[in-house]
C-alpha cells in the first residue's frame, strides 16, 4: 500500500457504515498511520482542503466536485442540481444491506427508504 484514502461519512457514493465524519476519523488517521492518506468525503473548498491538512491528511480526494465542471461529459441538468442542492438534498439509503450509498432524495429514494423501513 501506497496510499490510503480515508473516507468520511461526508462520502458522496459509498459513505461506509460506521457513521464517522472526518473531523473524527482524519484525526484518527493521524495519530493510527504510518502510510500517506488522503481525506476523502466533503472536500471541496479552500477551507476544507486547509481543515484536512490541519488535521494531517497529506492530501485530499474531490471526486463530486469536479463533476459539476465544464469539462465533466455529465448532462447540465444534472450538474446545475448538483450545484443548487442543499447539505439535506440527499439520503443514505441500502443500510440494511451494509452497502450505503448517498443518492439525491427523490420518489424512487423515498420508495426504497419505506421498503427498508419496514
Amino acid at each position: 500500500v501506497d496510499i490510503i484514502s480515508l473516507d468520511g461519512m461526508e462520502c458522496a457514493g459509498h459513505p461506509g457504515e460506521e457513521d464517522i465524519g472526518n473531523f473524527v476519523l482524519q484525526a484518527k488517521g493521524a495519530l493510527a498511520l504510518s502510510k500517506p492518506y488522503v481525506c476523502s468525503g466533503g472536500v471541496g473548498t479552500g477551507s476544507q482542503i486547509a481543515a484536512a491538512l490541519a488535521l494531517g491528511a497529506d492530501g485530499v480526494n474531490c471526486g463530486t466536485r469536479f463533476c459539476a465542471t465544464k469539462e465533466c461529459n455529465w448532462p447540465e441538468s444534472f450538474k446545475s442540481r448538483m450545484v443548487e442542492a442543499s447539505e439535506t438534498d440527499t439520503v443514505l439509503m441500502l443500510r440494511r444491506l451494509r452497502n450505503t450509498c448517498r443518492v439525491f432524495r427523490n420518489d424512487v429514494a423515498e420508495e426504497v427508504e419505506a421498503i427498508e423501513s419496514e
